[in-house]
């Protein structure tokens, strides 16, 4: 027995434990004490469960009532025990509740051993079933249930099973589904490009990109490029209806090593027509700036390079291909505004000022113009990065304008001096009508009424003038 004793206490594979029947430690094992950290000094007397995962509390006492109803016999339980690094270990144990020579309760002894490498490989395993499941389950799931079409096929196109979401794509009922091969959906335009793919899945170069062009349903030559993951393309339904798809393919082999594409489709009809709208939108836009005769530019400060529109490169009177920059666009206005606009855009990249100028121009035809320039600081962590803006041709508008102050100029200068023509007479007229009031013979007063009647002779003829003249401005 003290051979036993010994071999036990010296073990590299054992853990010896004795509690007392408070659950106090009272002897811990030199392996024991190295695997956990324990001083045994200091681990005598705490209690036993402090040193247990918490959850694997309640295992530990339902075992260790069942020694205290069975004395002498060895109960196993398994539970999880804390380490130094923060993570736990595995172990199992055997407990025994001990009595002495008169059949006393005594004490409990605990031997027990590291399974965490047998739990890991069962975890292990039982993972694997359940991916395993998981898997055929997903598989299942997606191929009957997905709102993308799914189809299974060989390289060549024949197809071994498609989904119900595939079947109606294609104007086919799912039972003949299998006598079809993939590229009686596809127009001929496509099918150089399908080989391309599939040899591309097959020989899995990544950086393979596949270039070509194709003729749409309604004539446009469009160019269409392909990469390893998708593309895109048309389909062809049995019944002749022309669908837009996106296709993602994947190359998987069977048990018995036999190749098969795994192709997830996706309708993008709406797409297609949100991307027309878009097309239309931006075509709209352009002509509305071409008929305000407004564009948009941008400065990046770093490089100092600049961003036009198209309608930016029509005001300046160069083509699309210039290459336009701070410094060349300054020599576009006159020579007096240069500084106007040059302050403007160190104080907005400087300051963060914005600014709303009217500036006079020169294109690069010669062509003298009146513009509008704003522009708003863009920030970027705090920091301008650059300046974004407009500019617009507003020549039509500044010569209304000068020919409207022209005119109203004109219009005042000849208010005022008719306005000083007609005085004459009336003023004549209120002072023959004051001397009517200090005359006292009938002579003078009928010679008073005869001027009175002249000058308003006069003024008739002037007012009449006047119309006239207004009339004919």
């Amino acid at each position: 027995m003290e051979k036993l004793d010994h071999y036990l206490n010296d073990s590299k594979i054992l853990y010896v434990v004795k509690i007392d029947l408070e659950g106090n430690y009272t002897y811990i094992s030199p392996l024991f004490a190295e695997v956990f950290n324990f001083d045994p000094e200091k681990i005598i007397g705490t209690n036993s469960l402090l040193t247990i995962f918490k959850k694997d509390h309640q295992r530990c006492m339902d075992t260790v009532n069942k020694c205290i109803q069975n004395p002498n016999t060895y109960q196993k339980v398994s539970f999880r025990k804390p380490i130094p690094n923060g993570e736990f270990i595995w172990s199992q144990w055997e407990f025994c509740f001990a009595t002495d020579n008169n059949n006393q309760a005594k004490e409990i002894i605990c031997f027990g051993m590291d399974i965490s490498e047998k739990i890991n490989q069962l975890n292990l395993l039982k993972s694997a079933i359940k991916k395993i499941d998981a898997t055929e389950t997903k598989y299942q799931s997606l191929f009957e249930t997905s709102s993308l079409a799914i189809v299974l096929h060989t390289p060549d196109g024949t197809i071994y099973d498609a989904n119900e979401v595939f079947c109606a794509m294609v104007e086919v009922s799912k039972n003949i589904i299998k006598q079809y091969n993939l590229s009686e959906f596809t127009p001929d335009s496509y099918l150089e490009t399908d080989k391309a793919f599939i040899d591309l899945l097959i020989n899995n170069q990544k950086t393979y990109s596949y270039e070509k062009e194709f003729i749409t349903a309604k004539g446009k030559l469009r160019p269409i490029s392909i990469n390893p993951s998708s593309y895109e393309k048309e389909f062809i339904t049995a019944k002749g209806k022309l669908i837009p798809i996106s296709i993602n393919p994947k190359i998987f082999f069977d048990q018995t090593k036999k190749m098969f594409v795994w192709s997830i489709i996706k309708d993008i009809t709406e797409r297609k027509n949100h991307f027309t709208q878009l097309e239309e939108q931006k075509e709209l836009l352009e002509q509305t700036t071409h008929i305000a005769k407004l564009g948009g530019w941008e400065i990046d400060f770093k490089s100092l390079k600049s961003t036009w529109t198209k309608e930016v490169f029509k005001i300046h009177e160069v083509e699309e291909d210039y290459q336009p920059g701070i410094k060349n666009e300054l020599y576009f206005f006159q020579s007096d505004y240069r500084k106007t606009i040059l302050c403007a855009i160190i104080k907005a990249k400087n300051e963060g000022v914005f600014f709303d100028l009217e500036l006079k121009f020169i294109s690069a035809n010669k062509t003298k113009k009146w513009v509008r320039v704003a522009g708003q600081p863009v920030y970027l962590n705090d920091a301008i990065i650059c300046v974004k803006g407009i500019i617009q041709d507003i020549t039509e508008k500044k010569l209304s304008k000068e020919t409207i102050d022209k005119q109203n100029n004109l219009i005042k200068d000849f208010a005022f001096t008719q306005s000083h023509i007609i005085r004459l007479p009336i003023a004549n007229i209120v002072g023959l009508t004051d001397l009517l009031g200090v005359v006292e013979t009938e002579e003078e007063k009928l010679d008073i009424y005869q001027k009175i009647k002249t000058s308003v002779s006069q003024l008739d003829k002037m007012i009449k003038d006047v119309a006239t003249k207004k009339i004919e401005d």
